[in-house]
C-alpha cells in the first residue's frame, strides 16, 4: 500500500473512532464496530429505505443542519 494511502487510512480510522467514541462513547463504539465486523451490513440499502420512508419535512429538515455544518465554499458553477 502507498504510504500516504495509509496514513490517510489511519487518519480516517482515528477520526471516526474519535468521532464514535466521542458521541456514543467507548463502550458502545467498540459494541458498534464489532457488530459491524460480525454481521453483513449494506449501507447503500439502508440508506435508500431510511430515504425513502423520510418526509419532506423531516430531508428538509436535515439538510439544512448539514448545511449549518459544513457550508458549501467551493465554486457554484461545478454544481451546475
Amino acid at each position: 500500500m502507498n504510504n500516504s494511502i495509509a496514513e490517510n487510512t489511519m487518519e480516517l480510522y482515528n477520526e471516526g473512532i474519535s468521532l464514535l467514541a466521542s458521541r456514543m462513547g467507548v463502550v458502545r463504539a467498540e459494541q458498534f464496530i464489532s457488530i459491524l465486523l460480525r454481521e453483513p451490513f449494506d449501507y447503500t440499502k439502508w440508506h435508500q429505505s431510511m430515504a425513502d420512508t423520510m418526509t419532506k419535512e423531516s430531508f428538509t429538515e436535515i439538510a439544512e443542519q448539514a448545511e449549518l455544518l459544513t457550508p458549501y465554499t467551493g465554486d457554484i458553477s461545478t454544481i451546475i
